[in-house]
């Protein structure tokens, strides 16, 4: 029994230890060149095409996908697609390393530029 949590104290010490290495980053300010829902309404993705900051993922550096569950995903969404269609810079705050189930850079905020 004792072994037992022994052991996870040590796995729960080494997640929280992975999870303080991820750094807040920047992305590059592009125009999103691509939007889409998740299929069950679990999420909103996007692209940015160019982006050049690695954001650690398996989907690679140019997209992006906010949870449902995040607190600012309604205005993420909107502040996005406003973006998209008056074709404005877009710059995205994430953690690098931090991916979605599906391998894309979770975003924690989003900004526009002119």
């Amino acid at each position: 029994m004792k072994t037992l949590i022994k052991s996870l104290l040590l796995a729960a010490t080494l997640l929280v230890s992975a999870q303080s290495f991820a750094a807040i980053t920047y992305s590059d300010s592009k125009v999103p060149d691509y939007l889409e829902n998740g299929w069950n309404g679990e999420a909103f993705v996007f692209r940015i095409t160019g982006n050049t900051i690695a954001t650690g993922c398996a989907a690679g550096n140019e997209v992006f996908s906010v949870d449902a569950t995040h607190p600012a995903y309604k205005i993420i969404n909107n502040l996005t697609t406003a973006s998209y269609v008056a074709k404005r810079k877009l710059r995205v705050v994430f953690d690098s390393g931090v991916c979605s189930s599906v391998g894309r850079a979770k975003v924690i905020a989003v900004q526009v530029f002119d």
